[in-house]
């Protein structure tokens, strides 16, 4: 490894990223909002050369401040992966900008999850999938106060409090996601209750299926059947164009979320993936 050498990416190396990206033989890839080129205006985004050949890379730049999620990380060959990993987090911990961060990854693969447990990862929770195909109409008394609407772009700094307010730090969407997240949706709604927005959804589909990607309601609020409303509100859309396959994903851990979306008729699918931390002191 003294042949190798590491710096961060600029705009100008896009095109070399791209094309590494296209024949690298490992690539573990967050599934967020930001298209993965994106990532390089954003340190760090590291570059590894070994004798001047584009090896491996690695983004984690801390979104929302304080978390720092691994957006990408892919090496050329597997048997020198765990090497470029290393050098490259190595790196990436000492970068200013994530000093005292907690780290995050979702384990998509088997080889990735080795390597990072291997590096001192500890897995904190799954994820899990459910999915929904019941044709059924939710049947609840409806809260006559909430005024469940379309999500409209002037809401977004009021639904980035309600998101800060309903989950954990690292599940925390900021403002600037938010709006990735709302530009790139098949349906959104926000839950208004005393003219205050108090929960909403964001969700994607295709001619097929659909996906809902986010449901949070604020926590101070109780038995208002909020989360209810939305998914109805959302699940009316999706009978509307035909379509009743819906999905979501939630924490293992998150019994008040689990107990929702089973209320709501989805239930658990055998696909789980492990959720990993690592915590910079």
């Amino acid at each position: 490894m003294t042949d190798i050498t590491i710096r961060q990416a600029t705009k100008n190396d896009i095109s070399l990223v791209a094309s590494f990206l296209s024949k690298a033989a490992l690539i573990h890839r967050h599934l967020d909002w930001r298209p993965m080129l994106d990532w390089i205006e954003f340190e760090p985004f590291l570059l590894l050369f070994s004798q001047e050949q584009l090896c491996s890379v690695l983004s984690c730049a801390p979104a929302p401040e304080g978390i720092a999620w691994i957006h990408i990380f892919a090496a050329d060959h597997y048997s020198t992966s765990a090497e470029y990993f290393s050098a490259l987090f190595t790196t990436a911990t000492n970068h200013g900008a994530l000093s005292n961060h907690t780290f995050c990854t979702v384990g998509l693969y088997e080889w990735f999850n080795e390597l990072v447990v291997k590096f001192g990862f500890v897995k904190t929770q799954d994820i899990v999938v459910l999915t929904r195909e019941s044709k059924t109409k939710l049947e609840f008394q409806r809260e006559e106060q909430v005024l469940t609407r379309p999500l409209e772009l002037e809401d977004l700094d009021e639904v980035a409090r309600v998101d800060t307010h309903a989950f954990e730090p690292i599940w925390v969407l900021s403002r600037e996601m938010l709006e990735l997240a709302f530009r790139q949706s098949e349906h959104a709604a926000v839950a208004e209750l005393d003219g205050k927005i108090v929960g909403y959804e964001i969700s994607t589909a295709n001619h097929f299926a659909a996906h809902l990607a986010r449901l949070a309601v604020d926590p101070t609020i109780a038995r208002k059947h909020i989360g209810l409303e939305l998914v109805r509100y959302m699940l009316d859309y999706y009978a509307r164009r035909g379509i009743q396959n819906i999905t979501v994903n939630t924490q293992s851990n998150n019994v008040a979320s689990l107990s929702l979306y089973k209320k709501l008729g989805f239930t658990e699918t055998d696909e789980t993936f492990p959720v990993f931390t690592f915590h910079d002191r």
